[in-house]
């Protein structure tokens, strides 16, 4: 029998801003409860920010590390 033991969906998403970028986290720590982990946030010359994501998939057990 298949037992899912831990779930997440990973993203890899653009800003124009560090400030959008930023508005983004903030709605992910006031919203809905999901967990999440920041795996990666980078800023070319331009000024976008690229940010690979982790995010808890339904209610699944979310990995701490």
């Amino acid at each position: 029998m298949k037992k899912v033991l831990i779930a997440f969906i990973e993203q890899v998403l653009q800003f124009d801003s560090k400030a959008e970028y930023q508005e983004y986290i903030h709605k992910l720590k006031t919203g809905r409860p999901q967990k999440f982990k920041e795996m990666d946030v980078k800023e070319d010359a331009a000024g976008k920010v690229f940010l690979t994501i982790r995010k808890q998939y339904n209610n699944n057990a979310f990995p701490d590390n």
